[in-house]
């Protein structure tokens, strides 16, 4: 059997869409990195969601901040503090 991927947040955003719908498909990340996974999707969703009426560089540091800590997961067990997004 072939060990699980652990990947941080800062591998995922390294790492191309194609790359990670491979290791998706084949099983290849454990639970943590699933749940790293869910949470940029849900914080891209929301920026998606908000941003119909913005353009990208329309979100403050804050406000992207403040949307990455609303969508951390519920238990806080792998949410960072910091958005890997915000440079």
């Amino acid at each position: 059997m072939t060990q699980k991927q652990s990947l941080s947040y800062e591998q995922l955003m390294a790492t191309s869409v194609e790359g990670l719908q491979e290791l998706l498909a084949a099983h290849l990340l454990d639970d943590a990195t699933l749940a790293r996974v869910a949470h940029v999707r849900r914080f891209l969703g929301r920026v998606a969601e908000m941003g119909s009426d913005k353009t990208r560089s329309d979100f403050t540091e804050q406000e992207l901040q403040s949307i990455w800590s609303e969508t951390a997961p519920e238990d806080g067990g792998v949410a960072i503090e910091r958005c890997p997004l915000i440079s």
